[in-house]
């Protein structure tokens, strides 16, 4: 099972090269689940669930795992609607950042600090696992973190310093981001992923790498 969210609009079609990505490589059989807070054309093969209008990111993905746990999904990856797999893979691997970014000022940067202090007070390890990259979550466990589900904790960072993964450092052949308008070179990437100002830079990649319609598209 393999939940992907968008809590925006897909900006050129990045939710459907995340899934040509995922069906072209990912070497496994899988089911998808999109939650989106508005209609997603041209697709099928995908369960569609609504996502609620109000709050911020983590707020609203906290509703989302919540509605998973109701619907008694017992373990899934949950991933970004612009994650793109870039080499064939058996499985997916789980990784782990090596610095935490907290330079930055911003709601998502505060929930990390606060998820990372609440991990320390607690005499609990606190490593950062923000990677933007899919994480293996197991629903009984996560309906133990109350945090997590109102949106006060980031998910990853909270769940594997919870409970035990087998989880691998993050490096550049991993993963590619690409957050500003540059020349990327993906050749050992497995992963990549952009944010608005890098789709530019990423698009024509996507385009050249996934030309073809996948299972999920009518």
């Amino acid at each position: 099972m393999i939940i992907v969210y968008s809590l925006k609009h897909s900006v050129n079609d990045e939710i459907l090269y995340s899934l040509r990505s995922l069906a072209l490589n990912l070497k496994c059989e899988f089911k998808v689940v999109i939650y989106a807070n508005y209609k997603v054309e041209g697709l099928k093969n995908i369960e569609f669930r609504q996502v609620a209008e109000h709050g911020d990111t983590q707020q609203k993905q906290g509703l989302i795992y919540q509605d998973i746990i109701k619907s008694k999904i017992k373990d899934f990856y949950f991933m970004n609607d612009d994650i793109y797999l870039l080499k064939p893979i058996d499985f997916i691997q789980l990784y782990y950042r090596s610095s935490c970014v907290t330079k930055f000022q911003n709601s998502w940067v505060g929930k990390l600090n606060a998820t990372l202090h609440y991990l320390s007070s607690n005499n609990k390890p606190f490593i950062d696992y923000e990677t933007h990259t899919p994480y293996l979550i197991n629903s009984e466990k996560l309906s133990s973190l109350k945090e997590v589900l109102s949106g006060e904790h980031l998910l990853a960072t909270r769940f594997y310093n919870e409970f035990n993964y087998d989880i691998k450092r993050h490096c550049k052949m991993d993963k590619l981001s690409v957050f500003s308008e540059r020349k990327i070179n993906i050749s050992n990437a497995i992963w990549l992923n952009n944010d608005d100002a890098g789709l530019s830079s990423v698009m024509p990649i996507l385009k050249d790498k996934f030309p073809n319609k996948c299972l999920f598209e009518c």
